[in-house]
């Protein structure tokens, strides 16, 4: 008996446990490309190295201790990162409002 994809219906090759990331996914036709997989796994590494960063800072500052050089430097390496991508896309934003051609064809495949 071949086994059907419990969401669309469509065939599974093999059964599931052959099965691939992708290829399920595919099968349940929402894989979307390589790209949004590493755009997702960067924004939880950011979420928990902010995360580590504030939490440290706030309980240094609260128990009265300095905070040690190297998680200054990564909350100043956050906060780089975060004023660049704003002001980028802010920039992408203010371009696509006033009707500049940007091509973002090979940014996500298929989301364009």
């Amino acid at each position: 008996m071949m086994q059907v994809a419990p969401c669309c219906g469509k065939p599974l090759p093999g059964g599931i446990e052959g099965l691939t990331f992708p290829m399920l996914a595919a099968a349940r036709g929402s894989y979307r490309g390589r790209f949004d997989v590493m755009a997702e796994f960067w924004v939880f590494i950011y979420a928990l190295l902010s995360g580590f960063v504030l939490m440290s800072l706030q309980r240094n500052q609260r128990q009265q201790r300095p905070s040690p050089h190297m998680v200054t430097l990564a909350g100043w390496g956050l906060f780089s990162l975060s004023s660049t991508l704003a002001i980028l896309m802010g920039t992408l934003a203010f371009a696509l409002a006033i009707g500049v051609p940007v091509p973002l064809d090979g940014l996500a495949p298929g989301v364009v």
